[in-house]
């Protein structure tokens, strides 16, 4: 598997073995300790700050 990143470093497409060159808007490793995603592309981790939706929560 080989990623693409754009300018920020976020994965723009991978290019897989049985179906060739797939562009993503997202992606999800669910690989689970192998990482096999995000030990080959490292891509930048939003700080907790920028997801946050609401000041108050629900309960």
């Amino acid at each position: 598997m080989v990623g693409e990143q754009d300018e920020r470093g976020y994965v723009t497409a991978l290019t897989l073995q049985k179906t060739g060159r797939q562009e993503v808007e997202l992606v999800l490793d669910c690989t689970g300790f192998r990482g096999l995603i995000i030990n080959e592309v490292p891509a930048p981790m939003p700080h907790v700050a920028e997801m946050q939706v609401s000041e108050s929560s629900l309960l």
